[in-house]
């Protein structure tokens, strides 16, 4: 069976080999998550670290906006929409070079 990480790769791209582009988009995104969650867990975690911690979490700060300029929650429910779109998209549905789908096969020159 092998590693637990091993697994979750071949969940997610099976027995074939990466690709530059992808190892290049985990270079890239893996650290900027990384980031991401570990001050969202600390923000989340201030009120238990008696305020230790001086910024607020993401959904509190987008919450605040919302509360402030209601288009704001148009733009999230927009977000959400697409990435949910992008997750359930037929994967045998034309896609771009990047990997996004589209709506016409691309033409050969």
């Amino acid at each position: 069976m092998g590693t637990w990480w091993g697994r979750l790769r071949a969940w997610f791209v099976g027995g074939r080999p990466l690709t530059r582009e992808e190892v290049w988009g985990y270079r890239v995104w893996g650290p900027i998550l990384a980031f991401i969650f570990v001050t969202e867990i600390l923000a989340a975690a201030s009120k238990t670290l008696k305020d230790a911690i001086p910024w607020p979490t993401i959904s509190s700060t987008v919450g605040h906006l919302e509360a402030r300029w209601p288009v704001v929650a148009v733009l999230v429910v927009g977000g959400i929409a697409m990435v949910a779109f992008h997750a359930v998209a037929d994967p045998s549905a034309p896609r771009t070079k990047g990997g996004r789908t589209t709506r016409r096969a691309r033409r050969t020159p």
